[in-house]
């Protein structure tokens, strides 16, 4: 089980936009680790709890799916600036997210609708190897 921070960058020397990354492994028992991590990041770039939490989640859910469905190493990217929150999550997997129906006892598939449902708009990318799924949300004016 690994969680791997990659070295954060910012553009041109300026304070924003703060950038930082992570390597994943597809197993669940990364998830803690990678949620104290990102917390951590978070609350060090100057972030509102609220803004903590939904990031956080969107997050969890983004890399459980990656970890659920695409069973290959994901790499987390949280882009930060002073208006919005970023979230990337990249795998292998060329299987498109499903925005999937509500049903009341299913175990999963309520992923994706927490994160639609959390941020200002949500999507994904497909690449050469695999997707990026991502999500954006406003930041609460300083």
């Amino acid at each position: 089980m690994s969680v791997t921070q990659l070295p954060a960058r910012s553009s041109s020397g300026s304070v924003l936009p703060v950038i930082s990354r992570w390597i994943v492994d597809p197993v669940a028992s990364c998830l803690p680790v990678l949620r104290s991590e990102i917390r951590s990041f978070a609350q060090r770039a100057g972030l509102a709890p609220e803004e903590v939490d939904e990031a956080l989640l969107i997050t969890n859910e983004l890399v459980s799916n990656a970890i659920h469905h695409a069973r290959t190493q994901c790499r987390v990217t949280l882009r930060l600036t002073a208006s919005t929150v970023r979230i990337f999550v990249s795998d292998h997997s060329t299987a498109v997210p499903v925005l999937r129906a509500q049903v009341r006892h299913a175990r999963r598939g309520r992923g994706i609708r927490i994160v639609a449902g959390l941020a200002r708009r949500w999507g994904w990318t497909g690449h050469r190897a695999g997707k990026t799924v991502w999500a954006s949300l406003d930041r609460a004016p300083a």
